[in-house]
């Protein structure tokens, strides 16, 4: 029996809530419609309320005030081959997230005498998901990118002003997590328990704090001439640890009860990332090509995990945009492309995460209509986007096992804009 509970104590002690790896929505997908059908490329060129995302810089560029509103839905068709554990919910990999926006014309409000902005960005499942935990083994499968890893609420927000009238824009801003305190059930499986005893798996509520705590965004916008713009933002990477929390197992083996101590500790990532671009200006076409770096090997385990150490070395990436645009009277056309390749290596040491290349394709439409009743006090503007990204066979290794991942994932956003 003693050895049972010794067998108990570690086996509970090693657990957590796993939230290891978390990409972010807006670089996996794009913070509005635009940014969706130009693949990313927007560092250099953005002139809407996506500069907080894209380059806080660009919030200079906003006219008077503005609210926004997006919509993104993504149905994604993965394929795992060679998998000898569970995988992730398949529903996790379809869903959608609405994504809110305000922007608000400093010189409205007070006279500085230069353009200036400050906005402010909110995401949110359309579930009302806030954030969501996964407890997994490093035996089971999970996505870096997509599904859960993308589940959960954050907020942007950033101020854009003219530095030098015609040439120099910066910005700064901020990203989070939203925190709060929430509920969970800790749930004890005593199937692989060495014991001849009869044991009752048992579970205990508990409750969790998280910390928003607020990591920042910079960006600069150089205009030289006037067709060509130089654009550079840096995103510090988040990290959101949830450290520690103690839950009470009460359970029964065989005619005894134990009470068994779990002391743990959560620790989810967002990778930095720093994007720079050029865009230069043909009439009323618009041609972006930026260079994306995410610095994947800051990459740290949660304390129990640390202790297993089942954890492959995620490399450091470069992802490569190209994005066009082309305005012709109340009318916008885009495209884009993206190659971003995987940050994972082949040899998973343990670990079972999933992610390959992606090749992304984006085509996307923008107008601005005015409100025939007058409701509205100036156009509404109306954006859709697709886009898909393809992702060709990537093979690896974890101990004995081997197994791939490929397939697709289809995405749309729909955007409104109202100045007002």
């Amino acid at each position: 029996m003693r050895a049972a509970r010794c067998i108990a104590i570690l086996f509970l002690s090693m657990l957590a809530v796993k939230t290891p790896v978390r990409a972010d929505l807006f670089d996996t997908y794009g913070f509005d419609a635009q940014g969706l059908a130009m693949a990313g490329a927007r560092s250099a060129s953005v002139d809407n309320l996506s500069a907080l995302y894209y380059n806080p810089a660009g919030l200079a560029k906003v006219d008077d005030h503005a609210v926004g509103l997006s919509y993104l839905y993504t149905d994604a068709d993965l394929n795992v081959d060679g998998a000898t554990t569970p995988l992730p919910d398949s529903s996790d990999l379809r869903g959608g997230t609405a994504i809110i926006s305000l922007g608000l014309d400093i010189n409205r409000l007070i006279r500085i005498d230069r353009p200036a902005t400050f906005a402010f960005g909110l995401s949110m499942k359309d579930d009302g998901t806030m954030v969501q935990l996964e407890d997994l083994e490093e035996t089971e499968f999970s996505y870096v990118k997509y599904g859960s890893a993308l589940a959960r609420s954050v907020i942007y927000m950033g101020l854009g002003v003219e530095a030098i009238e015609g040439l120099l824009s910066i910005g700064l801003g901020a990203h989070a997590m939203i925190g709060g305190e929430v509920a969970a059930t800790m749930t004890m499986d005593a199937e692989d328990l060495s014991t001849t005893q009869e044991v009752i798996p048992t579970e205990q509520n508990f409750w969790m704090k998280m910390e928003m705590k607020l990591y920042p965004i910079a960006g600069v916008m150089l205009t030289p001439t006037e067709d060509l713009s130089l654009g550079f933002t840096y995103r510090d990477g988040i990290k959101v640890e949830l450290d520690p929390f103690l839950a009470d197992i009460a359970l029964t083996l065989g005619s005894h009860a134990a009470h068994i101590k779990a002391y743990t500790a959560i620790l989810s990532f967002m990778q930095p990332s720093s994007q720079a671009g050029a865009a230069y200006r043909l009439g009323g076409l618009t041609i972006e090509g930026d260079v994306n770096y995410e610095c994947w090997s800051e990459f740290e385990l949660s304390v129990p995990r640390e202790m297993r150490r089942n954890a492959p070395e995620f490399d450091d990436v470069l992802s490569y945009r190209l994005g066009l645009e082309y305005r012709k009277d109340n009318m916008k056309f885009w495209a884009g492309y993206q190659y971003a390749p995987s940050v994972l290596p082949d040899d998973m040491n343990g670990a079972h995460f999933l992610d390959a290349d992606r090749h992304i394709i984006g085509l996307g439409i923008g107008t601005a209509r005015t409100d025939r009743w007058k409701l509205l006090p100036r156009p509404l503007e109306l954006s859709l986007a697709v886009q898909d990204q393809y992702l060709p066979k990537k093979s690896f290794r974890s101990g004995d096992d081997a197994y791939s991942l490929k397939g697709n994932v289809l995405c749309g956003m729909a955007s409104f804009r109202l100045p007002f």
